[in-house]
């Protein structure tokens, strides 16, 4: 061993504790949690021993490859040597030879998450996936021409994944690579996403994956023979994502009861319309399990109310609500309907804003815990202090704990409603975030403001 070798060695021998304990965080805190393996400039082109010990000691760290820059040796033996340590891998390549070379040097025993960003090479994959034992969610970009490969002979050789992803361009049809007699019962997550998203596409794949409990799709279903398809074939769905999110929020996802029983519990609508009467025959269908219902970005949907006024649903089970603080009368009539037939909603976010007007007049008398306002020059003022003299009033008895406030008024004055929270009895948690251009007024507004909830509040001192 050359005196040059020395320092890499020590670092290699260090004691379990203070690699688990110190460096590893501070390598993370410093560089971020995503690597590339085919980089020669980074933490894991060290030495092997030492790679291994991070990727061993921080299960969170994501790894990206892309196999054709790996052009000497020793990048493979780097490669090899901390491949069974790796939980979470990104693959880009255009070169067969270099997948079906991984496969030959490296091992992902310990591989759980896979993305393939590079399509095109049918058996080598196929290669690739069969040698992966544990892997649970599989993410696949397809940037290939239509039939070019048959997804089902991939799916084949991943029998351990609960999760799959697939990304596609327009041209791409999702049914067709599909054998129509092969199923795919263990898959419980399914994310279809068109690039650009497009219009409504064919339904039909839904069949193949009978044991889903999340879906997400970017090309929205246009006509109720296609909703029915998606719940005829998916009895289980609990989760329903419409649009260019496929993600619930934490809390969204803390608030939800999934068990075995069937029944929609989420609905998220994100930057799509729905036509006709879908969304109102969703809502309808599913109000008896309905847990949680989101909307963002910008939506526009059509009020029920008028059109089946006679016909009332309760949403019993209703406990969350998301929507965006810009609304069309539209959307403002789909929430307002939704909060006065939702007797025991407790969870309201208004995103990038405050619930105001007729949403939050509506919301009084609700057992709300935690709701999000807003302090500006959009706000109406009254709205707001009615419903927070109504908590007021309630005194012990009052449900909230939980106010997230925006103040984004320029005319700012001590005699407004945010003075009323500190009479809020039992508010437990307090989050202001001022918005102002000038770091000078929104630091005496943040000092005026908690000073005054400090003198007044007992919960915040308790």
């Amino acid at each position: 061993m050359s005196f040059s070798q020395k320092p890499i060695d020590f670092v290699s021998e260090l004691p379990l504790e203070i690699v688990a304990e110190h460096i590893v965080p501070r390598i993370m805190e410093r560089h971020g949690r995503t690597f590339n393996l085919h980089g020669r400039q980074n933490y894991f082109s060290v030495c092997t021993t030492w790679s291994k010990r991070i990727a061993e000691n921080d299960k969170s760290i994501r790894f990206n490859l892309e196999s054709e820059r790996l052009s000497l040796r020793l990048d493979w033996m780097r490669v090899r040597a901390v491949a069974p340590c790796i939980k979470t891998l990104t693959v880009a390549t255009r070169s067969v030879r270099s997948i079906f070379k991984l496969v030959e040097y490296a091992h992902f025993s310990s591989l759980r998450n896979l993305t393939i960003k590079e399509t095109g090479f049918h058996m080598a994959w196929m290669e690739l996936l069969g040698s992966l034992p544990n892997l649970r969610y599989l993410s696949i970009m397809f940037k290939v021409q239509p039939n070019s490969l048959q997804l089902c002979d991939m799916l084949d050789q991943c029998t351990t994944i609960v999760q799959l992803r697939i990304s596609m361009t327009e041209d791409f049809h999702f049914t067709s690579s599909l054998h129509p007699e092969r199923m795919y019962p263990n898959i419980r997550h399914l994310q279809v996403v068109y690039n650009p998203p497009g219009p409504s596409r064919d339904v039909r794949f839904i069949e193949h994956f009978p044991g889903l409990r999340l879906l997400g799709l970017t090309s929205l279903p246009t006509n109720h023979e296609a909703v029915h398809t998606i719940f005829q074939y998916c009895p289980h769905l609990q989760q329903l994502y419409l649009g260019v999110e496929h993600r619930a929020s934490d809390t969204e996802i803390s608030r939800l009861h999934l068990d075995d029983t069937q029944g929609l519990r989420l609905l998220s609508i994100h930057d799509v319309s729905l036509k006709g009467n879908l969304f109102e025959d969703l809502m309808r269908n599913h109000h008896a399990t309905l847990q949680s219902f989101s909307l963002q970005g910008r939506c526009f949907m059509y009020s029920p109310i008028v059109r089946r006024a006679n016909n009332r649903v309760v949403f019993n089970q209703l406990r969350s609500l998301r929507f965006p603080t810009i609304l069309g009368q539209g959307g403002i009539n789909i929430l307002t309907w939704i909060v006065s037939n939702a007797p025991c909603i407790q969870y309201v976010e208004c995103m990038r804003g405050g619930v105001r007007g007729e949403i939050l007049n509506a919301l009084i008398g609700r057992p709300l815990t935690t709701i999000t306002l807003e302090y500006s020059e959009l706000s109406s003022d009254v709205d707001e202090q009615r419903f927070l003299d109504h908590h007021v009033q309630l005194s012990t008895v009052s449900t909230l704990q939980e106010l997230k406030c925006t103040i984004n008024k320029p005319s700012y004055s001590g005699d407004n409603w945010l003075f009323s929270i500190p009479l809020l009895q039992q508010l437990k948690v307090l989050e202001l975030r001022p918005i102002y251009s000038d770091p000078q007024n929104c630091s005496n507004v943040l000092y005026f403001c908690i000073n005054r909830f400090l003198a007044h509040c007992d919960a915040f001192r308790t």
